[in-house]
């Protein structure tokens, strides 16, 4: 645990750096730290940031501690743009390490609540938000999660949309930032010929999505297998990720329970580069 702190303050702390933030100079713990907090609460504690904050003071990790109420403040106070960079760091770690130039990509449900109370739910409008999961065959309230990463599980790119958002217009939504001569390979539900052209044209990437039965572009017996092997990597890496997740994420604004699922991916994200570096 102790490495684990260490690598997730470190990052924050180049982070907070190279967007040039400064902490107010009254202030005792800084945004780093901050970010540390809720990254190891996210990995050990369930997302729960109060435990982690006393945990941390405790152990003498930081000598610092903020009241509940003061750390929450200050957490939402921190810009976006610190959380994009520390995933852009871990991202930009995981391409150069990833010598096969192949990755996978998929989605994922994270329901807000349970699927009986959808129509009372006051953190998303079930509108927007109002999912459904194929493979339990049942609506879901909540978030969805698109994301890319190689095939040695190591997250590279994700987005969170409603949970409504289809898996084509997810993919859409990704911005690609992978090497030129890549291939991404992606379930059928992700097949657009458009999007596979435009990704061949603009950024030399192959997006190779599973063939649904009527399709227009047919793949041999062979390929179609290849394809379905290489993309299996990214099923193990959702389901890494989800055994971080609590039964219930607890939040009570819409950007707080957002915050926790970045947190959620950041704290994975952190935990590979561990497993790397030892």
């Amino acid at each position: 645990m102790e490495t684990f702190v260490i690598i997730a303050y470190c990052a924050s702390d180049d982070a907070v750096k190279k967007l040039g933030l400064v902490d107010d100079i009254q202030t005792g713990v800084g945004m780093a730290q901050i970010v540390t907090t809720v990254i190891v609460a996210a990995r050990f504690f369930g997302g729960n940031h109060r435990l982690a904050n006393e945990f941390l003071h405790e152990h003498r990790y930081f000598y610092n501690k903020l009241s509940k109420s003061q750390f929450n403040r200050r957490l939402h106070d921190i810009p976006y743009a610190l959380f994009n960079e520390l995933m852009e760091q871990f991202s930009e770690y995981s391409k150069m390490t990833n010598e096969s130039f192949e990755f996978a990509m998929d989605s994922f449900p994270i329901p807000s609540c349970d699927n009986i109370r959808i129509s009372r739910s006051k953190l998303f409008a079930p509108k927007q938000h109002r999912g459904y999961i194929a493979s339990k065959k049942r609506y879901f309230n909540g978030l969805r999660v698109h994301l890319i990463a190689t095939l040695t599980r190591q997250i590279v790119e994700f987005k969170i949309f409603p949970g409504a958002t289809s898996d084509v217009k997810g993919a859409k939504s990704l911005e690609f930032n992978l090497p030129a001569g890549s291939v991404v390979y992606a379930d059928k539900g992700c097949s657009s010929y458009k999007h596979e052209d435009e990704l061949r044209e603009t950024k030399l990437i192959e997006l190779a999505a599973i063939r649904k039965k009527n399709s227009r572009r047919p793949r041999t017996a062979n390929e179609e297998a290849l394809v379905r092997r290489k993309r299996k990597p990214i099923e193990t890496t959702i389901s890494l990720l989800t055994r971080l997740f609590p039964k219930n994420i607890h939040a009570v604004t819409q950007k707080g329970f957002i915050l926790k699922v970045v947190c959620f991916v950041l704290a994975y994200c952190t935990e590979g580069l561990l497993q790397v570096t030892t």
